[in-house]
């Protein structure tokens, strides 16, 4: 057992996660999902209009040593430079509408005929500094009320005055692709109130995809047997009679049934491990490590059967 502990052992957990951040930006702060007990890596990949990529080094973080904060000063953002940058025609109209803020912030837009009902897009997982959002579904010829809604990660939250925009005259703002290969900056891991989050700038706008990798590892913790086991049938069962542990004729017929078995007419014994409070494993009557009993059984050999079988 001290030789192979993983076949039985999972040493660690790692799971790595893709986050998308689609809104173009030259800062942006996302919300991480990892325990707090947990070691885990970031990296992040960012992509220009243009399709050209740049990815960032890889930091390492533990939650529970994170120094850096960022505290809520309980003021509504300040939106300013509300304006329609493109309007895009065919079948429907499409408004380009952006803005900026202060401080990151979330995004979203509601618009609608005057006096009508509104309809409302956001992007709630993203936060930044300047907005850009695309208002479709306009017709030809008509006028729209907009308003934009920002809300900084504490739930601080403004919105503007009504912006009116004619659905007449096409237009469109002619973007400038920079000579400079995007390229990312000030990638950093920060605690925001009781939730951990990433923030990260480039030198032009981009979008971006954030590959977060969390590691849990027993050593961590301090807890010998987490995160836990392999699959329990494969543990307790199928492992034992496999490869260098218990092989040959005399341990593959069994002197007691195994697996999935009817319990009619037996007690299910409340002390010792079944799967599924019904599936039988070696390790129901055996210690995997070892013990103080003959075959190396949990109890003394007639207290052992006296667990499930009725005198």
């Amino acid at each position: 057992a001290e030789r192979d502990c993983k076949r039985c052992h999972i040493k660690e957990a790692e799971k790595v996660m893709e986050i998308p951040a689609k809104v173009y930006a030259m800062e942006s702060l996302i919300f991480l999902d990892v325990e707090e007990k947990t070691s885990s890596t970031v990296r992040v990949r960012v992509k220009d209009r243009a399709g050209r990529e740049a990815v960032s080094d890889e930091v390492s973080f533990t939650t529970l040593t994170l120094t850096e904060k960022m505290t809520n000063d309980n003021m509504p953002p300040l939106i300013t430079n509300l304006r329609v940058e493109e309007l895009r025609g065919g079948v429907f109209y499409t408004a380009v509408v952006a803005w900026d803020t202060d401080k990151p912030c979330t995004s979203a837009v509601q618009w609608g005929l005057p006096g009508a009902p509104v309809t409302r897009l956001s992007i709630d997982d993203q936060y930044t500094r300047d907005h850009r959002m695309a208002v479709s579904g306009l017709s030809q010829g008509r006028q729209y009320v907009l308003r934009v809604i920002s809300k900084d990660p504490f739930g601080n939250t403004a919105s503007s005055e009504d912006l009116r925009v004619e659905t007449s005259r096409l237009f469109s703002k002619e973007i400038e692709e920079p000579d400079a290969f995007p390229s990312v900056e000030e990638v950093s891991v920060l605690k925001v109130g009781e939730k951990t989050a990433l923030r990260w700038k480039t030198n032009i706008e981009t979008t971006a995809v954030v590959a977060l990798n969390p590691v849990i590892t027993n050593e961590i913790l301090d807890e010998p047997h987490f995160p836990g086991f392999v699959e329990s049938k494969y543990m307790g069962l199928y492992g034992c009679l496999t490869r260098d542990c218990h092989e040959g004729n005399i341990h593959k017929e069994l002197s007691h049934p195994t697996g999935a078995l009817s319990w009619k007419k037996f007690k299910t014994p409340t002390d010792l491990p079944l799967v599924d409070g019904s599936v039988m494993l070696c390790i129901t009557c055996h210690t995997p490590h070892g013990g103080d009993h003959i075959y190396r059984l949990r109890k003394v050999e007639a207290e052992l059967c006296a667990s499930c079988h009725l005198k």
